[in-house]
């Protein structure tokens, strides 16, 4: 009882007949070492029963790498289960949904900028409508959408501005592809809500 009370890992099994590593047993590896190369045996696939070197043996395995990650492994696990910690899932899921969210947010004055085009019947594009929207340049020919966008950042859309200056070219979500799928978009929802 005395080396259970010192090797708080330590638990001996009545049916192995041995001693063995509960953080090990649940959350360690079949294969350790470098390159994997290693199997694990005492401890962990195999209880120990050699009592004689039993103090050496406790330290050399509670010294040992995958000793020390199964117990980081098991302590995640129990703050986890006990609300301590968010999971990787759930962080993973949190920070997808805080990028459709400021997905959302950028497309916003995109969309109602189309829509506005559409009410007004308004054509989209014109003589230079491709590439990068410079915001803060007067006078380029870029047609009535792209001229209405700079106009809301002009009036102080600071989501939008962020976007079309700091966002990668790629993802503007306002090349003439994207504007008709857009526009796509918005006859079907129109449509939906027609019938």
């Amino acid at each position: 009882m005395s080396w259970i009370k010192r090797f708080s890992w330590l638990v001996y099994s009545k049916i192995e007949n041995g001693a063995l590593c509960k953080f090990c047993v649940l959350f360690s590896n079949s294969d350790t070492g470098k390159g994997s190369h290693e199997k694990t045996k005492s401890f962990v696939s195999q209880p120990f029963k050699k009592w004689k070197n039993a103090i050496e043996k406790f330290n050399d395995h509670e010294n040992c790498q995958y000793h020390k990650l199964s117990k980081e492994r098991a302590e995640y696990f129990l703050s986890v289960n006990y609300r301590k910690q968010k999971s990787v899932i759930e962080v993973l899921n949190s920070e997808q949904a805080s990028q459709a969210s400021e997905n959302r947010k950028k497309l916003y004055s995109i969309v109602e900028t189309i829509i506005l085009c559409g009410r007004l019947e308004m054509s989209l594009r014109g003589k230079n409508d491709s590439g990068y929207i410079n915001v803060d340049k007067e006078g380029e020919t870029g047609g009535e959408f792209r001229e209405l966008l700079k106009f809301r950042v002009k009036a102080g859309d600071e989501i939008l501005k962020k976007h079309l200056t700091e966002g990668s070219l790629n993802a503007q979500f306002t090349c003439a592809k994207i504007q008709n799928q857009l526009i796509n978009i918005c006859s079907d929802i129109i449509s939906e809500k027609s019938s």
